[in-house]
This record gives structure tokens, C-alpha cells and sequence, in this order.
């Protein structure tokens, strides 16, 4: 009888390590894996529901590893995280092939920085028409409206009786009603594309850093407007007598006006004086970029007396430059001009 109980147990013992070893399988190269043959979840934590499913769970399902709560447990669902087979990572959602991260609700920090060292970039240019950009952008008050389906296809899943409850038991994430400010990406898309990504599903999201270089950018050029038209109406203010006198060529220093019109688009004229003691020197109107590099050279030959110069942009592109009114190798004056195109 002894001999008997003894084989009963050895049989009960051999048959309950060849379940497990479907389960949970120790291999001799230091991985333990779970579920090798099979779908199987690890939980964690005791739940007092009915049954105890734990509080968290942990399995490979649907292409990536799943954080999960299963049923009955309080706020039962899944892709609490959700880390893929790329590598990418889902929390709230099953995440995206276009996202690195992708999270179903607002995220929290105390600061971000994105790469941006000069070292690590190529075709670096200049934002050219920032300002024509910047006006056709349309900011508006919306709300979100939208319910997040975390689920795709699951044909050829093996869904478990407690996953299939946990399913149906989890909330989808759905919006909030709070107002918000912002861009229809579709509308930014046809200003600043750089500045809009689509994912798998043909939605559109805004990356609305991209848009601070355009604000940068398209303040300086207004404000090199502001400085245009400060500097015309300070002209207008200097007195009509001694403009006068310089037009009769009677003054005793030579000048450069502010050009009309600015802004400009395929030309403009650049009025000047030079006084006659500039006669038989060399005259030029130079005009520079805002990197300092001289882009046209005009020669003022014989020239005294008031005077004009027409300037075509042809080559020049939409920013900021500087003309320079030079009289035998020294300075006279400077003033700005905008070219928009």
C-alpha cells in the first residue's frame, strides 16, 4: 500500500511539472519565459474582487508587451503601458508606428529640451517670408471631440474568457470638454508643413514648436518695417528748408535717403546727395544682407549733386538688407530695405 501511495505521488508530482513546464519554462541559457507554447499573463497584487485577478498584469499580446488591469478590478484596462514590437510605446493606447511615444491624455513635465546642437544639422537656411506666412496662419478656440478606439483588429488573437470581460470592461478614452487654443492642422498644413505629421490612420498632429522660428523670424522683419517707417517720417520731421537746400544742391554734406517704396517687391529707387566735393572721387551704393555679405555694388558715376538709383531685385531673396552710401572709401550714411516677394 505504501509502495502504491508512493507511485501516486510521483505520478500526481510528473504530471503537475509537465503542466507547468507549459507555463513557465526555466532554459539553460538564464531566460525564464512565460507562456512559451502558450498565451499566459503574469498578475500582481491581491484584489478583493471576486475573482482575484490581481491588480496589474503583465503579458505579450497583440504585437507588444501589455500593462494591463485585468477584470473584475476597479478601472479595469488595458495598454495601462504599452511597450510594441518597434519599440515604440503606447500609454492609454496601443500606440503608433508614427510616434515614438504616444499618450491617450495630457502629459506633465517640469521641462523639455529637443535637440538642436549645429553639429548635428545639415542644409541649415534662413525662414524666408516670415511674415507673409505668419499672416495666413488662423489660430481658433476649439474642444475636443473625439472618443479614442484603443482597439484594432482582433482577428487571430487568443482572447481568454477574462480578457474578453476586461475588453468589454475598459472605458475608451473619450475627450474632455475643456476649451482650447490652437491650429486646424489641415489649415497649418498648407502654411507650414514642416510643422505637421500624419499617423497610420491618416490623422494629423501639430508640432507647435515649429511654428516659434516663424515667430522669431517674422517679428524682426515687422520690425524692420516699424524701423523703415520711423526713419521716413523722421525725414519728413527734419524741416522743409533744409530739404529744400539740399535739393538745390546747396548743401554742404552729402546724404542718402530711405528707398521707395519699402517694403518692395521687384524694385525700388534710392534717392541721394552728394555734396561737390564728392566730384571726381569714387560713389557707390552698396547693399548688404543681414550676414553682412554684399549682394549689389552701383556705381554713381559723376555724380553730385541730388541723384537716384533703381534698384531690381532680381536675385535677391525676401528678408532684411542694408544699402550703404559710400563716397571715396568712407561711409556716408545706411538704411534698411525689405524685400517681399
Amino acid at each position: 500500500m505504501k509502495n502504491i501511495k508512493s507511485l501516486i505521488a510521483a505520478l500526481l508530482l510528473l504530471t503537475g511539472a509537465t503542466a507547468v513546464q507549459a507555463q513557465l519554462q526555466v532554459r539553460n541559457d538564464e531566460f525564464i519565459q512565460i507562456g512559451y507554447e502558450d498565451y499566459r499573463t503574469l498578475s500582481f497584487g491581491i484584489e478583493s474582487n471576486t475573482p482575484n485577478n490581481g491588480k496589474y498584469a503583465i503579458e505579450y499580446w497583440q504585437g507588444g508587451l501589455n500593462f494591463w488591469k485585468p477584470w473584475p478590478t476597479p478601472y479595469t484596462a488595458n495598454y495601462v503601458l504599452f511597450l510594441r514590437d518597434d519599440n515604440h510605446i503606447g500609454m492609454g493606447t496601443s500606440g503608433s508606428n508614427a510616434y515614438r511615444l504616444d499618450v491617450a491624455g495630457t502629459a506633465r513635465s517640469t521641462g523639455w529640451y529637443t535637440t538642436s546642437d549645429k553639429r548635428l544639422k545639415s542644409n541649415i537656411n534662413p525662414i524666408e517670408g516670415s511674415l507673409t506666412k505668419l499672416l495666413q496662419l488662423k489660430g481658433v478656440s476649439y474642444q475636443y471631440t473625439f472618443e479614442l478606439n484603443k482597439y484594432g483588429d482582433l482577428s487571430g488573437e487568443k482572447i481568454t474568457e477574462i480578457k474578453q470581460k476586461t475588453i468589454d470592461a475598459d472605458k475608451p478614452y473619450t475627450s474632455k470638454a475643456k476649451q482650447r487654443l490652437g491650429f486646424i492642422a489641415q489649415d497649418l498644413q498648407q502654411v507650414l508643413p514642416e510643422a505637421v505629421a500624419k499617423d497610420e490612420k491618416g490623422f494629423l498632429s501639430v508640432n507647435y514648436s515649429e511654428v516659434v522660428p516663424l515667430l522669431v523670424e517674422a517679428m524682426k522683419e515687422q520690425q524692420a518695417k516699424i524701423d523703415a517707417l520711423e526713419n521716413a517720417l523722421n525725414d519728413l520731421k527734419s524741416g522743409a528748408s533744409k530739404r529744400s537746400t539740399e535739393r538745390n544742391t546747396t548743401t554742404s554734406s552729402s546724404m542718402l535717403y530711405n528707398n521707395f517704396p519699402n517694403p518692395l517687391g521687384e524694385k525700388t529707387t534710392i534717392q541721394y546727395f552728394l555734396d561737390k566735393n564728392n566730384a571726381g572721387v569714387p560713389n557707390h551704393i552698396y547693399i548688404y544682407n543681414q550676414q553682412g555679405a554684399k549682394v549689389k555694388e552701383i556705381a554713381l558715376v559723376n555724380a553730385t549733386g541730388k541723384g537716384q538709383v533703381e534698384v531690381n531685385t532680381a536675385g535677391l531673396k525676401a528678408g532684411v538688407y542694408i544699402y550703404t552710401l559710400v563716397s571715396n572709401g568712407k561711409k556716408v550714411a545706411s538704411k534698411r530695405m525689405i524685400v517681399s516677394k
